[in-house]
């Protein structure tokens, strides 16, 4: 663990480029594989998952 001391008050940027130094993005991850399912056409089907990462974290989801 880092410590650092500072005599003035940081800025927001400051402060995040120092934690974006001392603790780098992490990829989104998934914390569990989806169950594989079977659905007859035109039906619905949902998933359901944990993701972890870094925030913000953005997913987008298509269909082969």
């Amino acid at each position: 663990m880092t410590v650092a001391v500072y005599t003035r008050v940081l800025s927001a940027v400051e402060v995040s480029t120092i934690l974006r130094l001392v603790s780098p993005p992490r990829p989104p991850t998934f914390a569990g594989a989806f169950i594989p399912q079977t659905v007859t056409a035109g039906k619905t089907v949902g998933f359901s998952t944990t993701v972890q990462g870094s925030t913000p974290i953005k997913l987008q989801w298509y269909k082969k």
